[in-house]
């Protein structure tokens, strides 16, 4: 893949910065957020059609009067790079979310969607990816920009909708239709930003992070069809949404990678997130030197209710579960430049033995 350079990221020119990462680093509070026929089963654009999908999918659309059509804009994650050719940014949202349904089942949502650059420069084009588990049945769906998946945000409300109406595959390779419709009420906490500065006026690099607490709204029902049975009705509701950015260096050489988990009980009413940052490459010289760095100032734990933001993890959700392959139930492998990007829905257990489920991110060098 091609790595794209200009002629003033080279290691000359980057001692610097190091020197003053090393006198420097930090991990601050910031206030302020992240920004019929063949002919008729495609769209004019080559993409299959709603309604194909659901065909292929061995299913019949859901219909009906009542059904809400989808949100008329989606948020959408916006891309930057620095006049000066060192750094980049990008945005990215991620929703997490456990629910109990009215007809006994047990549904656990993960779906994200990636700016271009995410998490590193050399990714040329964003990503979405949505994973699902209905009681047994786990699912997977990704896409640059995955067709029928909206999350729609007011900025004036604390109100998401989550909108998906695409096809979904399981570990079998085999098609599920799916339709969601969630009208969910977010309580935002206090943005933070982990990472380093190199002081004198210098931009900081690493990631944002403003958290919001999930919970059903009462105001609005929910819709939840897979394979064309609706399992309408939520009885109880918990997660956690990221609105985030990343701000890093664009020279391969001092990348970064992380490990994350965010978990959430509906019955109690919690979500948890715990995540670590490291050198990508900590064998290398640079990468000596960041990842004191990074694990030091890119960490961070938090439990998040209706009472609020606890940086702590008072429900013992184990250390293990940032491990990969621990309790996966479906994954998603994004090629993301320098390395391999897994999100996986995973089922752990808690302090006190219950089980909960979420998802996990990890990054594998190349």
């Amino acid at each position: 893949m091609l790595v794209c350079r200009t002629d003033c990221r080279t290691e000359s020119c980057l001692v610097p910065w190091l020197a003053a990462l090393l006198l420097a680093a930090c991990s601050q509070a910031s206030g302020s957020p992240p920004g019929g026929s063949d002919s008729d089963a495609e769209t004019s654009d080559g993409r299959r059609t709603p309604e194909a999908e659901w065909q292929d999918a061995g299913s019949q659309a859901p219909s009906g009067p009542d059904l809400p059509a989808p949100p008329a804009e989606s948020w959408q994650p916006a891309s930057t790079e620095s006049a000066d050719g060192l750094t980049y940014s990008t945005e990215y949202v991620n929703i997490v979310v456990d629910a109990a349904t009215a007809d006994g089942r047990r549904l656990t949502l993960a779906a994200g969607m990636h700016g271009r650059f995410f998490p590193y420069h050399e990714k040329s084009a964003g990503w979405d990816n949505v994973l699902l588990r209905l009681d047994g049945l786990a699912l997977g769906a990704a896409a640059p920009r995955l067709e029928g998946f909206l999350i729609a945000l007011d900025p004036q409300q604390p109100t998401v909708r989550l909108f998906v109406d695409a096809s979904m595959t399981d570990g079998d390779g085999n098609l599920h239709a799916v339709f969601l419709d969630l009208p969910l009420v977010a309580t935002k906490q206090q943005a933070q930003f982990f990472g380093m500065s190199a002081g004198s006026g210098r931009a900081q690099v690493g990631m944002l992070h403003e958290p919001s607490f999930l919970s059903a709204d009462p105001g609005a029902a929910p819709l939840v069809f897979v394979d064309g049975i609706s399992h309408a009705g939520i009885s109880a509701l918990a997660g956690e949404m990221e609105h985030g950015r990343i701000d890093y260096f664009r020279d391969p050489g001092l990348a970064f990678r992380y490990d994350y988990i965010c978990v959430a009980s509906a019955d109690e009413g919690w979500a948890y997130v715990r995540f670590e940052g490291h050198a990508l490459d900590p064998a290398s010289a640079s990468g000596r030197l960041l990842e004191p760095l990074l694990s030091g100032n890119m960490k961070h734990e938090e439990t998040l209710s209706s009472s609020g933001l606890e940086v702590a993890n008072p429900h013992g959700v184990p250390g293990a579960a940032l491990l990969p392959g621990t309790g996966a139930l479906i994954a998603h492998t994004e090629d993301v430049g320098l390395a391999f990007m897994t999100r996986e829905l995973v089922a752990v257990s808690d302090g006190k033995g219950n089980k909960v489920w979420g998802l996990r991110e990890t990054v594998s060098p190349k």
